[in-house]
């Protein structure tokens, strides 16, 4: 049963339970099924699934399953479901395994984005860092990536990512000094987007909280010595009387 299927749904094919004995001791003189919670995973299954009776005699029994709870292939994959019938004396117990098939309704995950630190000499094009996102769904429906930078404009100036791989670069010189760095941190926004497809086959990005997943990645800049003193004054010569009393300020 696939995890989308709505509450209410029907599950599976009908159960049928017969008893040849012509005696029924159960205080309605007929079959009752009931669903056994013993066990967690067996009030799992009972809370999370309806036992509906079709029909019942003191010599048989028919019902069918039906979707009490919405269903969630990330956090049970499997429920058994344990069926009790009984005639008032001798009981008959089936376990019925539902399996739950996965859909493509979990957003993607970021499972790296480091923070890094650089030195300010590094040249244009030095690979910065590589990021890393999965969908997290299983790998029968699962979606490639594509992957970008948004936000400071700053910062998306200064540095590109690889839509395909994750990988960062910067497209500036990093300069500690810069107006614009200012010695403070880079931080870069970074989106993951779910690959999906139409019908004919066209490729686009996702674009919702099932399709996207966003991190932050600072980089920091350390300055360097590789600048020379400088004068704050352009002159070089001064002219002074010969009588310039020693020990006056020029």
């Amino acid at each position: 049963i696939s995890e989308a299927t709505p509450v209410g749904r029907k599950v599976g094919s009908s159960l049928t339970v017969t008893d040849v004995d012509f005696v029924n001791n159960s205080p309605t003189g007929t079959l009752l099924a009931v669903c056994v919670d013993e066990t967690n995973s067996d009030r799992d299954a009972c809370s999370t699934f309806n036992l509906v009776r079709e029909n019942t005699t003191s010599q048989s029994w028919s019902g069918h399953l039906e979707l009490r709870l919405p269903l969630d292939y990330e956090t049970i994959e499997v429920y058994t479901y344990r069926l009790n019938v009984t005639d008032g004396v001798q009981n008959a117990l089936k376990a019925v395994t539902v399996q739950v098939i996965d859909t493509n309704d979990a957003p993607p995950k970021f499972l790296t984005a480091q923070n890094v630190v650089f030195n300010e000499t590094v040249p244009i094009g030095t690979f910065i860092n590589r990021v890393f996102a999965k969908d997290q769904d299983t790998e029968d429906v699962s979606r490639n990536i594509t992957y970008e930078l948004y936000g400071d404009p700053i910062a998306v100036d200064y540095f590109r990512i690889g839509a395909g791989n994750g990988e960062i670069y910067n497209t500036r010189d990093l300069d500690f000094e810069d107006a614009e760095v200012k010695g403070n941190p880079f931080t870069l926004q970074l989106r993951a987007r779910e690959l999906l497809a139409y019908p004919n086959g066209t490729v686009y990005p996702g674009n919702d909280p099932f399709t996207t997943a966003t991190a932050a990645v600072t980089v920091r800049i350390l300055d360097i010595n590789d600048n020379c003193p400088e004068f704050d004054s352009t002159a070089t010569t001064i002219q002074i009387p010969e009588s310039f009393r020693q020990g006056a300020i020029l």
